[in-house]
């Protein structure tokens, strides 16, 4: 197998495709087993009380347990990425928690970029319990990662801020089985839907850059001329050890800048884009 720099490669044909045509697929993941394991890794440093409505162990505030979960998540599932993929390297591997509550939606986002383009940035989406209609299903845009500039960041706006409910309607909703994974791109527009399965719905992601590429954060300021992102270079172990969601310039060398003329997509552009 030929591996290029910058690139992950899939092991399964039929995934590499689909990632290149809409830039997501659903392969199964992990078993009955991995899962048990997960749920115990899980409630073993995560108090129930600390959960809320929705928990995302990203932004635990004790390094200990973030990386204690970050380490497990490998220990239990790294085999199996390997069977999935080559030329990457993992750089965080959460949880992403939702009571059963009609208040759980996660909301219409872009994930934060972790490396320059053009190499790739993969994620993967694992629920633990079936997420389907009551389970809070996995809902994508498809081929979005070409819709619009690659960097994102929460000092980044969102090109979707006007055409959010357009958006949705043009969404793949997926019913994910228990232990199967979305595999996609990170610049897919996505967001998932309540739980109210009556159940705690754990679900992993998982997030992994190509071996050569840098690992950064971006950070963007507003200008008259549109929005400058610089591109800071940080350390593997960043988002298993930084507070890193706050306000202000995360700290690192600048490895790469730019001035991007900030779009803010109307439903007509939305609509061509789509191609409808």
């Amino acid at each position: 197998m030929t591996i290029q720099q910058g690139r992950i490669g899939m092991e399964d044909a039929a995934l590499e495709r689909s990632l290149a045509t809409v830039g997501y697929g659903v392969v199964p993941f992990i078993g009955d087993v991995e899962m048990v394991q997960l749920h115990r890794l899980f409630h073993a440093h995560v108090h129930e009380q600390a959960i809320g409505i929705k928990f995302d162990s990203l932004t635990e505030p004790t390094v200990a347990v973030r990386r204690a979960l970050h380490d497990g998540i490998m220990r239990i599932c790294g085999h199996r990425i390997a069977q999935l993929m080559n030329n990457y390297r993992v750089v965080i591997s959460m949880y992403y928690v939702k009571k059963s509550d009609s208040g759980s939606e996660l909301g219409l986002h872009l994930d934060p970029s972790m490396t320059i383009e053009p190499n790739d940035h993969i994620g993967i989406w694992v629920p633990l319990i079936d997420a389907d209609g009551s389970g809070g299903e996995f809902c994508i845009l498809p081929s979005s990662r070409h819709y619009t500039h690659p960097y994102h960041a929460l000092s980044i706006p969102s090109p979707y801020g006007q055409v959010g409910d357009l958006a949705k309607a043009h969404m793949d909703n997926l019913s994910v089985r228990a232990g199967h994974a979305v595999v996609f791109h990170n610049n897919m527009l996505h967001y998932s839907r309540p739980n109210v399965s009556g159940r705690t719905r754990l679900a992993l992601v998982i997030k992994m850059i190509a071996v050569e590429a840098p690992l950064v954060t971006a950070f963007g300021r507003q200008t008259d001329d549109g929005i400058e992102i610089d591109l800071i270079h940080v350390p593997d172990d960043y988002y298993r050890t930084a507070a890193f969601i706050k306000s202000g310039r995360p700290e690192g060398q600048v490895i790469a800048g730019m001035n991007i003329c900030h779009r803010v997509l109307t439903e007509k552009d939305l609509m061509a884009l789509i191609g409808d």
